[in-house]
């Protein structure tokens, strides 16, 4: 995404670590579109304007809301590109697999997968800094990023492997902590699989959201 040069608002604290019912969401992005609108909505246009953005009953009550100042403008805004921007049915994620995901040691050629999806989840990737705030949008990534975040994963993705390896001890010990006991690690890392593939085939970006 370009750099752009925006006012610095509604900037949150740190994003908090997943406690172990927090779910996230995950959504295809038409990454072309979130710029287009980002864009409009990084100069604050009018309210007219906003409101034709705002175009569902609930996003035209937090418009009203943000004028009343009881709603922060990066907080609306966020809402606004989830609705126009966030593509067929999400996903939900258990936080604490990625976060899981993101400590696992892998093999070269896999550290991107690591990388991407850290950044993805707790480091507000390709967000403007106007845009970080403690509001639902965790990251995005671009369509060549989701295309490498796939192809990364698909190389070696990580699967449980036989008791008594460093692996299965760390995972079985997060688990127990984090997970609940019927989670299964491998049927989730399928789903994630699946729904990276039809992102990357239709050219798509992600875009990780609090659920």
């Amino acid at each position: 995404m370009k750099k752009r040069q925006v006012k610095k608002q509604d900037k949150g604290p740190a994003r908090p670590g997943p406690s172990a019912s927090h779910n996230w969401r995950l959504y295809q992005l038409d990454y072309q579109r979130f710029i287009t609108i980002e864009d409009v909505l990084a100069t604050q246009p009018a309210v007219d304007q906003l409101r034709a953005l705002a175009n569902t009953p609930l996003l035209d009550k937090h418009v009203t809301r943000v004028l009343k100042k009881k709603l922060s403008y990066s907080t609306l805004c966020h809402e606004i590109l989830i609705a126009h921007c966030g593509c067929t049915d999400p996903i939900d994620i258990e936080a604490r697999l990625v976060y899981h995901a993101c400590r696992m040691k892998h093999k070269q050629k896999v550290e991107t997968f690591r990388a991407l999806l850290h950044g993805l989840s707790y480091d507000s990737r390709n967000m403007p800094d106007w845009l970080i705030c403690h509001a639902p949008i965790r990251g995005i990534l671009s369509p060549e990023e989701t295309r490498e975040l796939y192809s990364a994963l698909i190389a070696d993705p990580p699967r449980m492997r036989p008791r008594g390896t460093d692996f299965m001890s760390f995972i079985m010990d997060a688990a127990r902590v984090a997970l609940n006991a019927s989670y299964d690690f491998n049927d989730t890392m399928t789903v994630l699989l699946s729904f990276l593939r039809a992102a990357s085939e239709r050219g798509m970006g992600l875009m990780l959201t609090d659920a």
